[in-house]
């Protein structure tokens, strides 16, 4: 019977390489899904708020800096089948319009005589910021895996600092399972030399 004994920079390499993975994907509030451009997803991760706030509303809702890689401003669109919301609140985000190579995403708000005023949205550093998902279609703008960028509240330029974006899938997954394959080859040299 053979004994495989790893190299400890085996270990460290993987180590290191899980721990990298872990630590940025920890930092992610909501990430966007654009497996299919035609119904790209937008889900909450776990991501605890980086702020206290309920200082804008639904309607003002989130911009999501610079997620295009080329300006796209766009129309209004819904969202199909929204969930996302956040964690929270009930009012779900059903709307998004591209400004620049902002995606902002609210709750549509038309203004009468009879309409109720507009929720306010709410996020404490002790809870998840977002939950849910939404689909939109985001084939005609131009997205690159594997970026991130700000979430902030309020559209337009948008004002406190919420969390992160990022879109997946994203290459570092990838670098994942490169090590992965990495420390299996060394184990399977190691293996062999015995």
């Amino acid at each position: 019977m053979n004994v495989v004994i790893f190299s400890r920079e085996a270990f460290f390499a993987a180590a290191v390489i899980m721990g990298t993975w872990q630590q940025a994907s920890a930092n992610i509030q909501i990430e966007i899904d654009i497996s299919n451009l035609n119904a790209a997803t937008l889900t909450a991760t776990n991501g605890l708020s980086l702020i206290n706030s309920n200082s804008s509303t639904f309607a003002d809702g989130l911009t999501l800096k610079d997620v295009f890689s080329v300006d796209a401003s766009g129309f209004l669109f819904s969202f199909s089948g929204s969930t996302l919301s956040t964690s929270l609140d009930a009012e779900v985000y059903s709307n998004y319009d591209v400004f620049g190579k902002d995606l902002n995403i609210f709750n549509l708000y038309i203004e009468g005589p009879e309409s109720p005023l507009p929720s306010l949205q709410n996020f404490s550093v002790n809870s998840a910021a977002f939950g849910g998902s939404a689909t939109a279609d985001l084939s005609a703008f131009f997205l690159t895996p594997g970026t991130t960028g700000d979430i902030l509240t309020g559209g337009l330029g948008g004002g406190d600092l919420v969390g992160q974006w990022q879109v997946v899938p994203e290459p570092g997954h990838y670098g994942l399972l490169l090590g992965f394959v990495g420390v299996a080859f060394a184990a399977r040299r190691q293996l062999l030399r015995s």
